[in-house]
């Protein structure tokens, strides 16, 4: 099936790489911590990975929502590396979580930007912010009433409310950032890519 794509052997080994690191992870999250290990936003991004690398198998890259789920995947599991490197790296140590915060987001980026076509248009970057702060605000509302929260860092009984408040600011002014960086990269390589196609043509 995957040679249908007529893609070369290099996009089909980072495929390959991308399914199973990220099903590999999953599987073993699912095993570890039962079904309850969905609360948290890294299984949530590592189980988008494995979807997005099936579809891509299974030739659904052709349809519409492709480029929009591809692209949100992007953005969920890249925050998910780089909030757990810079916030929560004192729970690393196992290669259960090496594989959940740093392989899955480093290949899923490179077949990505390597493998797939296209991404969303740069005025639509306001869309990868919507699945983070649905996350977010149900978890936030649910921790008030369970006083249980996934993360640290969403938790107020751990710092003040202005510090809270500081720091989702400033996540959300990065994710802002990054979300506009990323689609501009990708329209410029996609572009790169189409008059690369257009001169070997001529």
């Amino acid at each position: 099936m995957m040679l249908e794509k007529e893609r070369g052997s290099l996009s089909n080994l980072i495929w390959l790489l991308t399914f199973l690191l990220s099903s590999w992870t999953v599987m073993w999250s699912i095993i570890d911590m039962k079904i309850w290990i969905f609360r948290y936003f890294t299984m949530q991004s590592n189980f988008l990975v494995m979807l997005v690398a099936i579809m891509y198998y299974t030739m659904k890259e052709s349809k519409p929502y492709f480029k929009t789920f591809s692209t949100i995947t992007l953005f969920n599991i890249i925050v998910t590396g780089v909030v757990f490197h810079t916030m929560l790296s004192q729970f690393s140590g196992s290669f259960l979580v090496e594989l959940q915060h740093t392989f899955v987001p480093i290949i899923y980026v490179i077949f990505y930007f390597v493998v797939l076509k296209e991404g969303i248009e740069v005025k639509k970057f306001w869309i990868l912010l919507i699945y983070p702060m649905i996350y977010f605000v149900i978890f936030f509302i649910q921790g008030i009433f369970t006083n249980w929260y996934p993360y640290p860092f969403m938790d107020p009984t751990i710092q003040s409310e202005g510090s809270l408040a500081i720091t989702i600011l400033m996540m959300a002014l990065a994710m802002a950032l990054l979300a506009l960086l990323l689609t501009y990269v990708k329209q410029i390589l996609h572009r790169k890519n189409q008059m690369m196609t257009v001169s070997n043509d001529v």
